[in-house]
This record gives structure tokens, sequence and C-alpha cells, in this order.
């Protein structure tokens, strides 16, 4: 990196190994950084040329650090991927719903309030508190980190209002982190997450939507670096973030 001004040295993995390469993407800069500052040496290494593209990626992240890391780090997502919204959390979350709408929390109720005539509500401690105690100093949230790109290709049936997966160009989101603070379930929420899955949107994706030339390359591409590359230049092309949006 010091010889070469324009070498950038990117992180990337998919699952764990997304997560692994956001957070050494972080350390390699503040390593860096700090070493520049340290030294007394013309040339010295840039700590900006290090990035981190991640796939799949669990929420490691306080909202804070996530917002810090997000000029460096791109996190992708598709559709119900388990694993993007996987955390002690959001279990908890879950399991919290599941049980308060279960028909043996729901006839106690019943019997409670026929009983007294009325309901009351007993409070409920908070999902921190339950998991890791009431002393526990932990984040109230977890998100994936840096900037989240999601490629959604689950379009609702308007005869039952679920939500069918089809074979159809995704349709490509900017979501804010909450997006990903509670488990979708869905019968592709286990799929969603192999490798072959983003691997195949990203290069319809960018087969696609590119400019001609980025597409003629990538139909001959035969290395992950010409993937990579194009994938640079399709985040760079401003015409194609102004068709990306933010889901509601």
């Amino acid at each position: 990196m010091k010889a070469d001004p324009s070498y950038k040295l990117v992180c990337t993995g998919h699952s764990l190994g997304g997560g692994v390469a956001a957070l050494l993407a972080l350390f390699l800069r503040e390593a860096i950084k700090e070493r520049n500052c340290d030294s007394a040496q013309s040339g010295s290494m840039g700590y900006d040329r290090v990035f981190a593209y991640c796939f799949g990626t669990a929420p490691i992240m306080t909202p804070n650090l996530a917002s810090h890391v997000a000029p460096f780090v791109l996190s992708v997502s598709r559709n119900t991927d388990l694993v993007t919204r996987l955390s002690a959390l959001s279990i908890d979350h879950l399991l919290f719903e599941m049980t308060e709408r279960s028909a043996a929390r729901r006839a106690g109720r019943w019997f409670k309030k026929r009983r007294s005539g009325h309901l009351t509500s007993s409070p409920e401690s908070s999902h921190q508190e339950r998991i890791f105690g009431d002393e526990a100093k932990v984040a109230d949230r977890l998100v994936p980190p840096g900037r989240l790109l999601h490629l959604d290709t689950c379009r609702r049936d308007s005869t039952d209002g679920g939500l069918k997966t089809k074979r159809q160009l995704p349709k490509l989101l900017w979501p804010q982190p909450e997006f990903y603070q509670h488990i979708a379930i869905s019968s592709t929420m286990i799929s969603d997450h192999l490798q072959v899955r983003y691997l195949e949107d990203l290069l319809r994706v960018l087969y696609l939507q590119s400019p001609v030339h980025i597409a003629q390359d990538l139909h001959l591409a035969s290395s992950e670096r010409q993937i990579r590359s194009a994938l640079e230049d399709l985040l760079e092309d401003s015409e194609v973030t102004a068709r990306c949006t933010t889901p509601t």
C-alpha cells in the first residue's frame, strides 16, 4: 500500500465471514491510522483504502458503530435471510411474541378476566433483562455493520397477500437498520442465506442494470476480481443509486 497509492485492501466474507471482514476492516483502519501517527517516515500507508464487502452478515454492531463504519463497509442482504436478523434479542422477541399469542397464554388471560371481571397486566421484563440479567450492560439493539444494501426478489401476491419468491430482477433497497430488528418467518428464510443465491442475484443485477461495457465484461467474467470491480462501478453509478429506495 505504500508502494502503490492506488492499491485497495478489500476484506470480504459471507455470514460469519462477513462479520469478521467488517471487524477486520475496522481494526486495520485504526491500526494503520495509529501507525501513521506514530511514524515519522514519509510515504505512510493510506488507512482510507481499506474496505469491506459483507454478505448475509448477522447484527453484530451497535447502531453508532455501524454508522461509524458505513463509509467503508457495505453489508448486502436478501429477502428474509434469517442470519441478517439473528441475534439474542431478536430470538427473545420472537419467542415472546409466540408465547404471548399461544393458546395456553390466551386461555389463561381469558380465565383471569372471567374470574376478576377485568384483566390486569403484569409488568414484563425487557428483552435485555430476560437474556442477560437486570445488571448487564448491553446494547439496546444490534444491527448489521456499515451501509446496508437489500436485494428483494419477494413480491406480494394480490390473491392471498402472501410473499412469493420468484426468479426475477431483484429490487435494490437502502434500508434503515430497524429493518433487521425482527426475524421474518418464511419458507425461504434458510435458503435465502445461501451463498449461491447471493451470487445469482448480484450477477443478474450487475448484468441487467450496469452499463453496457460492464455487462459485456461480466458475460465473460471468470474471476472474483472482475465481479468485485463491476460491483464497485455499479455502486458508484448515480443512476443506479437513484433507483434504490428505502423500504417502508
